[in-house]
């Protein structure tokens, strides 16, 4: 009999706090990340005098339901950087410059069991479309970049798997890190969370 009431507790513990935990990403919530990435993978041209803009990474997705034991989002992502090097010689300047851009569509999946109020872990795989740019200009007026094939663009539609994680200091504001392959290994910043369902919790 004791063993029945305390597997009873058990059972009502895990089942309690399962319903607490899925408060970090329920169904109506937005959460919005904006941060920076390190460890570009992007394969510039990494010679002395190259330049680099940080890794500008945004991300947001909307929770559509309980799916399982967890709550599924989709969304979309954004990433860009850029950068550049300039050669001066006999008063003239000549100079490369490389920029990528990341449009991105996502699903994220969020399980319970590894989340609460504070935390908010999820898996997401994206699907990106990536564009690649580069661009030539000299003021020498000696040299003709398109005779040389010097300006190019290039776009890829490609898969990314990423995990990430939440903590929240407050309900609407927490800090966010990501880890995966797309414009870059790693990612940290802020988030923003809205809540915009209308229904009433119990």
């Amino acid at each position: 009999m004791k063993k029945r009431i305390i597997g009873f507790m058990v059972v009502m513990f895990v089942v309690n706090n399962t319903s607490f935990l899925a408060q970090s990403f329920d169904k109506g919530t937005v959460a919005i990340n904006a941060g920076v990435g390190f460890f570009s993978s992007i394969g510039y041209y990494s010679g002395s005098g190259v330049t680099r803009t940080p890794v500008i990474s945004l991300s947001g997705e909307y929770c559509v339901d309980k799916v399982g034991p967890g709550t599924l989002g989709i969304g979309l992502a954004f990433g860009y950087q850029s950068a550049a090097y300039t050669y001066n010689y006999g008063g003239y300047y000549y100079k490369d410059r490389w920029a990528t851009t990341l449009f991105g569509l996502r699903g994220t999946y969020h399980p319970e069991v590894l989340n609460s109020e504070k935390y908010d872990v999820y898996g997401a795989i994206q699907l990106s479309f990536d564009h690649f740019g580069y661009s030539f200009s000299t003021n020498d007026p000696y040299y003709n970049s398109v005779l040389y094939g010097r300006n190019t663009l290039s776009n890829y539609v490609r898969p990314y798997f990423i995990l990430g994680g939440r903590y929240y200091f407050t309900n609407t504001i927490g800090a966010f890190a990501e880890i995966g392959y797309d414009i870059s290994y790693l990612k940290l910043g802020l988030t923003i969370k809205i809540n915009t369902s209308t229904e009433t919790k119990k």
